[in-house]
C-alpha cells in the first residue's frame, strides 16, 4: 500500500493551500474586520467516514486506528532517537475533498505527549512559530480498509520546514480483530554535506539502511 509518488504531490498541494487559506483569511479580516470560517466538511454524517479505498469504518474504529498509528510513530523515532514529544501538531485539512483530515475523537494526550488539531489558519498564524523538533506540524495522511491500513506522517519544523516522513503500513487480522503494524519505514530528508546531492536516509527500526533520491 506504500503511496511515495503522491506524499510529494501532498506536500506540495497542502503547502500551497497553507498560503491560499492564509492569504484569504488576511484578505477576509482586511474587508469585515472578522475571520471567515474554514469550510464544513462535505461529508454531513459523523458517525460514517468514508475513506478513499473504497471502504467503511465507523467513527470509533478510525479513531482507535488513528490513536494507534500516532503512538506507533512516537515509537519509531523514539527507537531512532530517543526522542519524546511534547506536543504533536496535526494540521486538520478541510478543503472539500476525500483527503480531509476525518471527523476523530483524538485523546488531549496520547502518553506523555498533548495531541493538538490546528486549522489551517492557525498553523500558517499564531501556531507556526511554536513548531519545533519535540512539537512539531504534522500533515497525517491516512488510508484504510477492512484489509489493511497505511499512515504517512509529513514533518515540519521549524515553521513550515520540511524534515522527514515516517510510513507506517497495518494488515487486519479477522482472528484478532484487529490490525497489525506489519511495516515501518522513516525517511530523513538530508541536506548537502560534502556537495552531496539532497536525498533521504532510510531508517527501519532506528538503523539506517540507505539513502534514497529525491523524485
Amino acid at each position: 500500500m506504500i503511496r511515495q509518488s503522491s506524499v510529494y504531490i501532498h506536500i506540495l498541494i497542502f503547502s500551497l493551500f497553507l498560503v491560499g487559506a492564509c492569504s484569504q483569511n488576511e484578505s477576509a479580516q482586511n474587508a469585515s474586520g472578522k475571520t471567515e470560517t474554514e469550510p464544513a466538511s462535505v461529508n454531513s454524517d459523523t458517525n460514517r467516514i468514508v475513506l478513499h479505498d473504497t471502504a467503511q469504518l465507523s467513527k470509533t474504529e478510525l479513531t482507535s486506528l488513528y490513536n494507534r498509528a500516532i503512538s506507533d510513530f512516537m515509537q519509531v523515532m523514539y527507537q531512532k532517537d530517543a526522542l519524546v514529544f511534547d506536543t504533536l501538531f496535526l494540521g486538520d485539512r478541510k478543503m472539500g475533498t476525500k483527503d480531509d483530515f476525518p471527523e476523530l475523537d483524538l485523546p488531549e494526550k496520547i502518553g506523555s505527549t498533548s495531541i493538538v488539531l490546528v486549522s489551517v489558519g492557525k498553523a500558517h498564524g499564531v501556531y507556526k512559530t511554536r513548531f519545533k523538533k519535540t512539537s512539531p506540524f504534522i500533515n497525517l495522511m491516512g488510508w484504510a480498509n477492512r484489509t489493511d491500513a497505511e499512515f504517512i506522517f509529513i514533518t515540519f519544523y521549524p515553521e513550515f520546514s520540511h524534515q522527514y516522513d515516517c510510513y507506517l503500513n497495518y494488515v487486519y487480522h479477522p482472528v484478532k480483530k484487529d490490525y497489525e503494524l506489519s511495516e515501518q519505514r522513516l525517511e530523513v530528508l538530508m541536506g548537502n554535506p560534502s556537495n552531496k546531492t539532497p536525498h533521504f536516509a532510510i531508517y527501519k527500526a532506528g538503523k539506517y539502511i540507505g539513502d534514497k533520491a529525491i523524485p
